[in-house]
């Protein structure tokens, strides 16, 4: 599989910073910070999801800068928003225990791309193609001198065309920050085939945003021009992570032209 840190960098810009994944959380051992209805009498619209703190930051008893400090978080530290208050303030919780109110906009959004089970799909292409995929997840990594983890995939291919069967795989990233360290919850896919290039060392990859907000996945580019088919936006629906890398495989397969499918056995 190719290198992660090597992988990033030719979709990433530089300048994304160093933060500790493992820092722990510190709060002032007080009452109303031990009790699970901390947050109780406080009008909260329902939200969850997985935060990374950019920096560090206090944890305060009301949604309100004056409101009460009643802990901190250190920056790296991921935490949980279990609601939102007004003001862009989150109700958040760590390790099963609620902890006070986070200013949201010292945070990023997180997505955990691990899964228990293999992805099955099938996938239509160019000149008649057509592809049946299995997404498994390998595991994942730590991207050296960055923030955050990448989770890996290999794609299984079993394709067709005009009555011939080939099989070749693919390796799949998509990164748990969002790109360029953005409070944007989108997120990069990137689809590398190794087969294909003018050596092995640099993979063709074909790049994904995952919109999470808006619930869409859409093509944003691909490392080598000439491999490109002449395509217009190309975007699929995409609910949450599964559907996600889904409507990547079945977008990748629609971007590479015929001299891809040449390389990979099927032209």
């Amino acid at each position: 599989m190719a290198n992660p840190a090597t992988r990033l960098h030719c979709a990433f810009s530089a300048g994304l910073v160093l933060l500790l994944l493992s820092a722990p959380v510190s709060w002032a051992q007080s009452a109303s910070s031990k009790t699970n209805d901390i947050f109780k009498g406080f009008d909260l619209k329902p939200y969850t999801g997985q935060y990374l703190a950019m920096k560090d930051a206090n944890v305060r008893a009301k949604p309100e800068t004056k409101g009460k400090k009643i802990g901190s978080v250190k920056k790296g530290t991921r935490i949980e928003a279990v609601g939102r208050a007004k003001g862009a303030w989150l109700a958040v919780r760590k390790d099963g225990r609620n902890l006070g109110f986070v200013y949201e906009l010292i945070l990023v959004p997180l997505v955990d791309g691990a899964l228990e089970n293999d992805i099955q799909g099938k996938a239509k292409a160019a000149g008649g193609r057509s592809c049946q995929y299995t997404v498994h997840f390998e595991g994942k990594s730590p991207v050296e001198g960055e923030s955050f983890e990448i989770s890996d995939y290999t794609v299984t291919f079993r394709c067709q065309n005009k009555g011939k069967k080939f099989e070749f795989p693919a390796y799949m990233f998509i990164t748990e920050a969002p790109y360029q360290l953005s409070q944007k919850p989108v997120f990069q896919i990137t689809i590398d085939l190794r087969e294909v290039g003018d050596s092995f060392e640099e993979s063709f990859s074909t790049n994904m945003m995952y919109r999470r907000k808006g619930g869409k996945v859409v093509f944003d580019s691909v490392n080598q021009d000439k491999f490109k088919a002449k395509i217009k936006n190309l975007q699929e629906d995409a609910d949450d992570i599964e559907e996600a890398l889904s409507a990547a495989v079945e977008i990748a397969v629609q971007v590479w032209n015929a001299k891809v499918w040449r390389a990979v056995g099927g032209g």
